[in-house]
C-alpha cells in the first residue's frame, strides 16, 4: 500500500496561464493525454509513442529528451519553422548519429517525394539552389602533361582547370580521393588543342592529337549515384 501511495504522490503547481507542472516524486509517470500549453521538461526523460501538437515543449538548459524508440514528432501547423538559435548568425547542425564512426550514416530529406529548396521557399526540381554553389576538396595531381605542366589553384576532382607543359602529348588529373564508380566528366580546351579523354573512378586520362605546349583544359565531373 506504501508503495502504491509513493508512486501516485505527484506536486501540482498551477501557474498564471492555465500551466501545469507535474513532478513525480518517486518512479516514472506515463502519461496518456495533456491539456497544457506548455510542458517544461528538465532532466532525462523516457519517452517513447508520438509527440505531436503540444503549442511549447521546451527543454531548459541541460534537459533531454531520451528515447526509448523511435517517436515520431509532428507539428500539426500548416508550415512549420524551426529555427537553429536565437543568436545573431546562429547556426543549426543536423547529423545522421552522435556516434564517432559515421561510415554509412545519412541525413536524408525527402525520401518519397518532394523537393528540396537551398535559398529558395519554392523548388522546382529534387534540389533547386538559388545562388552560387562551391565546390572544395583536395587538389588533383598532373603526371605525363609535358615538362612544367600546371593546375589551377582551388581544382578538385569536382571542376577545374590545367595547363599542359612543354610538348605534352597527353595529360594523366589523378583524383586526390577517387570516385565510387567513374563519374559523368567533360573535358573542354582553348583553340589548337585536339584531344580524346577517358574517364576512370581516379582518373582522366587526356591523350593530345600532335605534341602541343602551354594550352588549357577546363574538366567538370559529376558522379555516378547508381546504386
Amino acid at each position: 500500500m506504501e508503495k502504491l501511495l509513493a508512486s501516485l504522490l505527484l506536486a501540482f503547481s498551477v501557474l498564471a496561464h492555465g500551466q501545469t507542472l507535474v513532478k513525480p516524486l518517486q518512479g516514472g509517470t506515463g502519461i496518456a493525454n495533456s491539456n497544457a500549453s506548455t510542458w517544461t521538461i528538465s532532466g532525462a526523460y523516457p519517452f517513447t509513442g508520438t509527440l505531436t501538437g503540444a503549442t511549447g515543449v521546451t527543454f531548459p538548459t541541460g534537459g533531454t529528451l531520451a528515447t526509448l524508440a523511435s517517436p515520431i514528432f509532428t507539428a500539426q501547423i500548416t508550415t512549420p519553422l524551426i529555427y537553429g538559435s536565437s543568436a545573431t548568425n546562429g547556426d543549426i547542425t543536423i547529423e545522421g548519429t552522435s556516434d564517432a564512426t559515421k561510415t554509412t550514416s545519412y541525413v536524408i530529406l525527402q525520401p518519397t517525394s518532394g523537393n528540396v529548396g537551398i535559398g529558395t521557399t519554392g523548388p522546382i526540381s529534387k534540389l533547386n539552389v538559388i545562388g552560387t554553389i562551391g565546390t572544395g576538396g583536395t587538389i588533383p595531381t598532373l603526371t605525363g602533361c609535358g615538362t612544367s605542366p600546371s593546375i589551377t589553384t582551388g581544382s578538385t576532382a569536382t571542376a577545374g582547370e590545367i595547363t599542359q607543359g612543354a610538348i605534352a602529348t597527353g595529360c594523366v588529373i589523378t583524383f586526390a580521393v577517387a570516385y565510387p564508380r567513374a563519374p559523368f566528366c567533360t573535358v573542354t580546351s582553348e583553340a589548337g588543342l585536339a584531344f580524346s579523354y577517358a574517364t576512370a573512378a581516379g582518373t582522366i586520362t587526356m591523350t593530345n592529337i600532335g605534341a602541343l605546349s602551354s594550352t588549357k583544359a577546363n574538366y567538370i565531373c559529376i558522379q555516378n549515384d547508381l546504386l
